[in-house]
């Protein structure tokens, strides 16, 4: 018997006994709850496909460029004597709208607590820089003053002996970098400094991946260089950051790479993918014998320009141990794709996997299985496509979104 008919008839056998109101029993509301029913089952499964789908693809490694890999791996564990900051106007107290960008360093040398410590800036003119120490959100007094490698240049360093309690105060994050300028002269730019490659939503800017953070006018990268990514790999206990500050309008590069535990001959920004070695693009210069501290401020083509956003060119360090190279690290958009061990489970399944940059979704939803419904729309694939799935009885719906569908920027993908 059709369903439909069946309906009628308890309906019928309903009515002799029990007198309902007709709307309790009409089969037109029966037949669209069992078709809104069929369409939330029907999207849920496959959202479970697509969850399969990812995980299958990104788990295992066996698909995936083991040299990329190394790359990805590297910039999410960096040495625990390193630390770096992303500055923006955001940051600053009161908080400024400055288009201008900039990323800072800190290596700390076990052995003699020597801190070696870089700030390059761009979209902006620097009168002076310091290291301060307060929490986020409120200003401190100077600890360290910064000197600029050259007038108008944008790269300031500085080294100095710390004591235990600086250590400390570091490890703490209580300690900020701050550029001034002259249409700013309390600061324009300021940077937490953190026990980790920073992300620029730790920093209130723009970002398309776990290593970049942006502004309209700059990008600036934060990666680590290490001997494991040399080809062939370098057995090395040298630590290494480098950043990289992108005018993305006037087309400058601006670099620094800060290093310990290796005694560098001569330093480069090289051309190629991970995992291939290519040849010198601009040499960098010592900020003076034996600091540790590298840099450069180059012009680039429009060639250059592509190929530095597409994580075509890395930074490398020699030595006389290793003349071919004892640490290396590419100038990468690192983007994270669906990893499972980047997920935790919570209530029916997935919480809180963040695909940031990857093209798909920040939040994954399905926590404890219904904040809208069923557990997708709203917190599920939010700007994704499915938002206000079976709440308004649509199956894709939400338009194109901000996160979900934009294309992201181009860089490595893991």
């Amino acid at each position: 018997m059709h369903w439909t008919a069946q309906a009628k008839t308890t309906r019928s056998l309903l009515a002799k006994t029990v007198p309902f109101p007709p709307i309790i029993y009409s089969s037109d509301l029966l037949w669209s709850a069992a078709m809104k029913t069929a369409r939330i089952s029907s999207l849920i499964r496959w959202v479970m496909i697509l969850i399969a789908a990812l995980s299958f693809a990104s788990c295992g490694g066996s698909s995936g460029d083991p040299a990329v890999a190394t790359v990805f791996n590297t910039n999410r564990s960096v040495a625990d004597n390193a630390f770096t900051a992303t500055l923006t106007g955001a940051q600053e107290v009161p908080s400024n709208a400055s288009v201008a960008i900039g990323a800072g360093t800190v290596i700390i040398d076990p052995n003699t607590r020597l801190l070696r410590a870089t700030v390059t800036t761009t979209g902006m003119t620097g009168i002076a820089a310091h290291i301060y120490e307060s929490p986020p959100g409120t200003s401190g007094p100077i600890v360290f003053p910064l000197g600029e490698t050259s007038a108008g240049s944008g790269i300031w360093t500085t080294q100095a002996t710390l004591t235990d309690a600086q250590i400390n105060t570091l490890r703490a994050g209580n300690y900020y970098f701050n550029v001034l300028s002259a249409a700013n002269p309390g600061g324009e730019i300021r940077g937490q400094i953190l026990s980790r490659l920073s992300t620029p939503a730790e920093s209130g800017a723009a970002g398309v991946g776990t290593t970049v953070a942006s502004t309209t006018a700059a990008t600036v990268f934060k990666n680590a260089l290490t001997g494991t990514q040399e080809v062939p790999p370098a057995s090395t206990t040298a630590t290494a950051i480098g950043t990289a500050a992108v005018d993305n309008i006037a087309k400058t590069l601006t670099v620094a790479v800060n290093t310990t535990g290796i005694a560098g001959t001569e330093a480069h920004i090289h051309e190629a993918a991970p995992g291939l070695n290519g040849p010198i693009v601009f040499p960098l210069a010592q900020t003076f014998g034996g600091s540790g501290i590298w840099f450069t401020k180059v012009n680039l083509t429009d060639i250059q320009f592509n190929s530095i956003m597409a994580g075509n060119y890395y930074l490398e360090v020699h030595s006389v141990a290793f003349p071919n190279g004892e640490v290396r690290g590419q100038i990468a958009q690192l983007h994270r794709r669906s990893r499972l061990n980047d997920c935790r489970f919570g209530g029916f399944g997935f919480d809180d996997c963040t695909f940031d940059g990857a093209g798909f979704f920040i939040g994954f939803g399905f926590d404890g299985f219904g904040t809208n419904g069923f557990g997708i729309g709203g917190s599920g694939f939010d700007d994704f496509g499915a938002i206000n799935s079976g709440t308004n009885n649509t199956a894709i719906g939400g338009g194109t979104g901000t996160i979900g569908s934009d294309t992201p920027a181009p860089g490595i993908f893991f």
